[in-house]
C-alpha cells in the first residue's frame, strides 16, 4: 500500500514541472496495476514480466532519483521464456526494498538473463546485496 501512495506522490510532484513524464508514469502505473490484477494461473513470458518490472522501476526511479540506477541485459531470444506471473516483479521489488532503499547512496539494480538447459537463468542484483536467481525452464508450473 505504501508503494501506491509513494507512486502517486511522485507522479503528483511532476505534474507542474514535467507533465509529459507525469503522464508517462501514470500510464505505467495503470499498466502495472493491471498486471498485478491478472490471475496468477495465467501463463506469462519473460517479455511481459520485464514490461511490468520496467513500469515498477520507472515509478521507483521517479521516487529515488539518482539513488536508483537500472541495468537490464536480456537477449531477445530469451523473451519468450515462460515465467510465473509476478514472480520476477517480486524479486525485483525485494532487491529495491532491501538493497537499494536503505542505502543513502542507493545503488544499481541489475537484471540479467542467460540461456541455460532449455530455459534461462535470471539474476537480479540490487546494489551490494546478494544476487537473487530465478531458473526458468521450458515450462511453468503455477
Amino acid at each position: 500500500q505504501h508503494f501506491v501512495y509513494n507512486s502517486l506522490n511522485a507522479i503528483a510532484s511532476l505534474i507542474r514541472t514535467d507533465p509529459a513524464r507525469a503522464r508517462e508514469l501514470l500510464v505505467g502505473f495503470a499498466d502495472l496495476s493491471r498486471a498485478t490484477d491478472r490471475p496468477t494461473h495465467t501463463p506469462s513470458t519473460l517479455a511481459h514480466e520485464l514490461a511490468t518490472v520496467r513500469n515498477y522501476l520507472a515509478l521507483e526511479q521517479a521516487r529515488f532519483g539518482r539513488r536508483l540506477r537500472v541495468e537490464i541485459d536480456v537477449a531477445t531470444a530469451l523473451l519468450a521464456a515462460p515465467v510465473e506471473p509476478l514472480r520476477l516483479l517480486a524479486v525485483v521489488r525485494d532487491a529495491v526494498q532491501r538493497d537499494i532503499e536503505p542505502r543513502a547512496q542507493g545503488g544499481v539494480l541489475s537484471v540479467t538473463a542467460r540461456p541455460a538447459d532449455g530455459g534461462c537463468v535470471v539474476t537480479v542484483t540490487g546494489g551490494a546485496g546478494e544476487p537473487r536467481v530465478l531458473v526458468l525452464t521450458s515450462h511453468v508450473t503455477v
